[in-house]
């Protein structure tokens, strides 16, 4: 029987956890990805189906979707560098939707 040194007992002691193994981790953000992807399906086929098809509508709903999945993504203990760069795009999203918002409001008290 061979001696494993400390840092190979470390190693296997953290790839026993499934959340930091490389491989799952990589299948965290294809599973993310798909999510987000089947989300703009069902809500393109929602649209296409009653006929009305409306990018703001759109945009909202991506962004409903997208924010509801990587919360549900978020890891308890860490946190993943592509969920972060998810939450930056989330942030420029609602900023985004703000500013849509306030353009129809304006448009709506002009009338």
């Amino acid at each position: 029987m061979t001696r494993r040194s400390r840092q190979e007992v470390q190693e296997e002691f953290i790839y026993r956890n499934l959340d930091s193994h490389p491989l799952y981790d990589m299948a965290r953000k294809h599973l993310l990805l798909i999510s987000v992807v089947l989300w703009l399906y069902v809500a393109t086929g929602a649209m296409l189906v009653n006929g009305f098809f409306d990018p703001g509508l759109f945009f909202v709903l991506w962004l409903i979707g997208t924010a509801i999945i990587v919360q549900v993504a978020t890891l308890p203990y860490a946190e993943p560098v592509y969920l972060t760069r998810q939450k930056y795009l989330i942030i420029a999203g609602i900023i985004l939707f703000a500013h849509l918002a306030a353009v129809k409001i304006l448009e709506v008290l002009v009338a």
